[in-house]
């Protein structure tokens, strides 16, 4: 059985080769997001974590506990799931 592959082009766009179950997409999605967020978006209040940890945590069927660590200016350097 193929393994869909996501490919990303010069632009920045995706694209999938093979069959790609719902559940593929929303787990690739939500690490491509999270991949974004990482270093780039400050967390500066109660609402901005919420989110990132939405997107973060989208994809786990189970209760987890998490490590997010930031630098001196509230960007994420890393989200560790532990």
């Amino acid at each position: 059985m193929d393994i869909p592959t996501f490919v990303k082009n010069e632009q920045g766009l995706y694209h999938v080769q093979g069959c790609v179950k719902p559940e593929e997409i929303v787990s690739t999605a939500a690490t491509i997001l999270l991949d974004e967020l990482t270093g780039r978006e400050a967390l500066t209040t109660p609402t901005d974590v919420a989110q990132f940890l939405q997107m973060a945590l989208a994809q786990k069927k189970n209760e987890v506990f998490a490590a997010i660590f930031l630098n001196n200016k509230h960007k994420v350097l890393s989200f560790e799931p532990l």
